[in-house]
Order: structure tokens, then C-alpha cells, then sequence
């Protein structure tokens, strides 16, 4: 299956389609790994705490996750779909290890 082909399964422009093109050659690599994030329990958060209330909590999830998607050049953001993030790596252990770190960061966040 092509990329575009694959790609166009996540309703992604064509510019989504060149970052991410560009991304692989940069880093010279055959195979990416592709992250999907979500919040757990957005809908009954919504419906319990109001849009202002998840409008700054996804700002918050975003600011966090871009971060360590990003540190190190590891991966990169190619599109927020609702309370979702769409990422991409060049390496698979980059991938895990950046997973990790997420669920590490939005624990303590969710603590505080």
C-alpha cells in the first residue's frame, strides 16, 4: 500500500501528506512509526466541566505532549484532531520511549 493511500485513511491534506514525506527523507528512513494520542473521558469531561474547562485542559495535553513528541528532533506533530494528536517517528524505540515520558508527565499533571 503507498503512503498517500495509507495516509488518506486519516483524512490528512496534502500539506499533512508533504510534512510528513519531508520528515522521512530528513531522516532518511524507510519506515515511520505513527503515535495516535486521545484523553481518556473527554466526552463525560465536556459534559461535566463545560468547554471552558476542556478548551484549557487540551491546551494544557498538547503543550506537554508537543514537547516531548518534538525533544530531540524524536518525532513530529502532523495534525491535532479534536482532543487527539497525530505524531510521527522515524524510530519505532523513539516512538515507545516518548509514550512513556507522556504517560509519566500527564500523571504528574493529573496530580496537580
Amino acid at each position: 500500500m503507498t503512503t498517500a493511500k495509507l495516509f488518506s485513511q486519516f483524512n490528512l491534506s496534502e500539506q499533512d501528506l508533504i510534512n510528513v514525506d519531508e520528515y522521512r527523507k530528513k531522516k532518511n528512513s524507510a519506515v515511520l512509526t505513527i503515535m495516535f494520542t486521545d484523553i481518556q473521558g473527554f466526552t463525560s469531561l465536556t459534559e461535566e466541566k463545560g468547554e471552558a474547562y476542556v478548551h484549557t485542559l487540551t491546551e494544557n495535553h498538547n503543550k506537554i505532549l508537543t514537547s516531548i513528541i518534538e525533544e530531540n528532533n524524536a518525532g513530529i506533530i502532523i495534525k491535532f484532531i479534536g482532543d487527539a494528536i497525530m505524531a510521527v517517528f522515524a524510530e519505532p524505540t523513539a516512538a515507545v520511549e516518548k509514550a512513556l515520558k507522556i504517560q509519566d508527565e500527564l500523571a504528574r499533571f493529573n496530580k496537580s
